[in-house]
């Protein structure tokens, strides 16, 4: 079976998009599961020691049904940014012909681009209706609305339209091409 150039193109954008959300989750995991400061880096030391002991062995962990949940919906949100972007370096993939474009623009946006939408919102209303400004889902279920105004339905509603505009994009483009 013979791929198309555009095949393989996109196989490389979903791998790194991949690629990007594990490091996401294990900075997520890192962030949630940090031993408790204590007084003195001593006891701290011995606290953590005990806790990490304790995880390891396999019948004293005990994971409550309202973390199982907490935990599958993070990755859930997690997931549906990933899906977004992935989106995103298709319709680039789509338009400009070019992998080393579509590629890098992408891996831009993943990284600069809620960045630069959020410093517009602090200055202007209309930016929380911008595409990469709330892609960060899960956010909203740990700290809150980082953008006034904004709420996760609204985030989700915001990023599903722009999807399906993206998507329409992209299949346009790729159709009216000659292959």
């Amino acid at each position: 079976m013979k791929f198309t150039s555009e095949a393989v193109q996109l196989k490389k954008i979903v791998l790194v998009v991949i690629i990007l959300a594990a490091t996401g989750i294990v900075k997520y995991y890192n962030s949630t599961h940090k031993p408790e400061a204590s007084k003195t880096t001593a006891e701290s030391s011995t606290k953590w020691k005990e806790d990490l002991q304790a995880q390891t062995d396999a019948s004293k962990i005990e994971i409550t049904k309202i973390e199982k949940i907490k935990t599958f919906i993070m990755f859930g949100l997690d997931f549906l940014q990933i899906l977004v972007y992935v989106i995103v370096a298709f319709v680039i993939s789509a338009i400009s012909r070019s992998r080393s474009i579509a590629t890098g623009f992408s891996l831009f946006l993943v990284l600069v681009g809620t960045g630069i939408t959020q410093t517009l919102a602090m200055f202007f209303d209309w930016c929380k209706y911008l595409p990469f400004g709330l892609t960060n889902f899960k956010y909203f279920i740990s700290a809150g609305s980082y953008i006034d105004g904004t709420s996760l339905g609204f985030a989700l509603i915001v990023s599903a339209v722009y999807s399906v505009i993206f998507c329409f994009i992209g299949y346009y483009t790729f159709q009216k091409r000659d292959i």
